[in-house]
């Protein structure tokens, strides 16, 4: 992960929303409503972005892996619940293993 943060932070490092250098519209698109064309045939020019920084990649990057433990934690405690109400605790099965011994 430092290896990819460090890539990304390089001379041709990622900048603007969701990592797209320049503008995210296509041509012709404006921040306008539709309805606002009609008033005015001019365009307010967009600020530019600003390259994303190492510490902020970084940063962006422990909170995705953080997101993803949390969802997988959480995947793992459901299926721990299922298992305990489909089978019971250890000492229910091994109850029921001496008792299939006897």
């Amino acid at each position: 992960m430092a290896l990819w943060v460090k890539e990304q932070s390089g001379p041709r490092g990622l900048s603007g929303q969701s990592g797209r250098s320049g503008q995210s519209r296509r041509s012709g698109e404006s921040d306008q409503h539709p309805d606002a064309k009609e008033k005015s045939n001019q365009s307010i020019s967009s600020t530019k972005s600003t390259p994303s920084t190492y510490p902020e990649l970084s940063a962006n990057a422990a909170l995705v892996l953080n997101a993803v433990v949390s969802s997988l934690l959480d995947r793992q405690l459901a299926s721990l619940a299922a298992a305990f109400e489909r089978e019971g605790g250890f000492t229910e099965r091994l109850y029921r293993v001496r008792k299939a011994a006897r």
